[in-house]
């Protein structure tokens, strides 16, 4: 890109903040750069990465531009072509900073007031505390947000979930439900394990307070709300190492660190910092509810029910709708005629209407209308009429054959066909939903495959209503 023409990918340090345009979408995606392979190529986490692990991109294939960066910058004062000092460059208030900072502060405050349904994997664990001699009042719920991973999950109140009843609905449901025996349950529960090191962990943290100098490496911060770990060799050596622990490695620091975010501990992996709501210098009294009401994630069956539900609440919001339509009309209609002379009521020559003709009437106002595709579009597609599946009975296909009809759109069908599977998207989805937003969020669809995939769908509904025709017309 033209304003990068002098920003050499070589010299591009960690820690640079940049935006690339990503072209199945258009738009541009803020990035940071975690390593430089100095082959052309750079690693980049993005902030809404599924990923775990950033991937590499090489840069002279995108537009990409640098909104802050370390860069290498050499200088010839002695002859001998040494590198300089590395310091960052002084954007000032630029016009991309301006927006960048407006987008992240728009960002936070979204996700502070509300969190959406659509937002959200699961709620997966719950704490309540009403006691001050305990330590500030909470009623919080644990969210574990969707491309992130499980140490990246926050606590959050209840009201800031209004939009996500669905979600504490199932949570509910599922504590109810499980079995506290479950290997799968007990291994996110307090262990006696877990009990023992939290209150050691505790009791060496009252009696150390702040002092960083203390034998085992760890103190409390954000006044007794969290704890730091400010020396790695000495926690594992002085802390670990006399608290066993089946699901922890001997006096691995990593280890531990996984064991707490399985307990709902937050934490910032860079400073070592961790809190849990139930976890504070007031009282270890809170300690028995670390991960008394936690639950696994969730698995493939799992989401696929939690899926079918909300396409069942979307089909039965559709439903209300037309029906307060066709009364509005009715109504109209009533109103009109009562105001009107007294006609004679005509003569239906042929009987009652055929009862294959009302059936007919009433399954096409249950049918969900086709959705256009955008008209710029130009396909060469067809419904693969060769395969072993009855396109006439297309409404009644189960998720694996509506998989194995996606595998015969385009080369790229064949990566949602287990998403199809996953999320249980049956026939009667495709045929019925109004809307398929919903279907092409959850099965991950990119937008540059939409209108290929919306389409295809019209296109099995056209046959499906040409079926219908045959049958009860001709």
């Amino acid at each position: 890109m033209d304003e990068n023409k002098e920003v050499k990918v070589s010299e591009l340090k960690e820690g640079t903040l940049l935006e690339l345009l990503w072209p199945p979408s258009g738009q541009w995606q803020i990035g940071t750069i975690t390593h430089n392979w100095k082959n052309g190529e750079v690693a980049i986490r993005f902030e809404d990465d599924p990923f775990e692990e950033p991937l590499s991109y090489r840069l002279e294939s995108y537009q990409f531009r640098v909104l802050s960066s370390v860069v290498k910058k050499e200088r010839d004062e002695t002859g001998s072509g040494g590198v300089s000092e590395q310091k960052p460059e002084d954007d000032g208030d630029t016009p991309m900073k301006q927006k960048q900072q407006q987008q992240e502060a728009e960002a936070a405050e979204d996700k502070g007031e509300q969190a959406a349904d659509d937002e959200i994997e699961a709620i997966i664990d719950y704490v309540y505390n009403d006691n001050n001699e305990y330590g500030e009042a909470f009623n919080l719920y644990r969210v574990k947000w969707k491309g992130v991973s499980l140490s990246e999950s926050t606590w959050e109140p209840k009201e800031h979930l209004s939009n996500a009843s669905e979600m504490i609905e199932r949570y509910n449901a599922q504590i109810a439900e499980c079995n506290d025996n479950a290997l799968n349950i007990r291994n996110v529960r307090r262990s006696p394990f877990d009990n023992n090191l939290l209150h050691d962990l505790w009791n060496l943290l009252h009696e150390v307070g702040d002092d960083e100098d203390n034998r085992y490496g760890a103190v409390w911060e954000s006044e007794g709300r969290a704890f730091q770990v400010v020396d790695v060799e000495r926690f594992g050596s002085n802390f670990l190492s006399r608290n066993k622990h089946p699901l922890i490695e001997d006096n691995s620091y990593d280890s531990f660190s996984r064991r707490m975010a399985v307990l709902g501990f937050e934490q910032e992996t860079l400073s070592k910092l961790y809190h849990h709501p139930c976890f504070n210098a007031v009282s270890s009294k809170l300690i028995d509810l670390v991960g008394k009401n936690s639950l696994p994630l969730p698995d493939q069956h799992d989401k696929a029910a939690l899926f079918k539900s909300r396409v069942l609440k979307e089909r039965e919001k559709e439903r209300e709708k037309t029906a307060a339509a066709a009364a509005a009309a009715t109504g109209a209609v009533m109103s009109s005629s009562s105001s009107s002379l007294p006609s004679r009521p005509r003569q239906h020559t042929g009987g009652a209407a055929p009862v294959n003709m009302q059936m007919h009437h009433m399954y096409m106002q249950r049918m969900a209308p086709v959705v256009r595709p955008p008209t710029n579009v130009v396909y060469d597609l067809f419904v693969p009429i060769e395969s072993d599946l009855d396109l006439n009975q297309c409404h009644l296909w189960t998720e694996h054959e509506v998989a194995q009809w996606i595998r015969h759109l385009p080369e790229w069908g064949n990566y949602y066909a287990s998403k199809m599977m996953q999320n249980g998207v049956d026939g009667r989805m495709l045929l019925e939903m109004s809307d398929l937003q919903l279907v092409m969020n959850e099965t991950d669809i990119q937008a540059m495959h939409r209108a290929t995939f919306i389409h295809a769908v019209n296109q099995l509904r056209a046959i499906r209503r040409k079926s219908l025709l045959l049958q009860y017309v001709g």
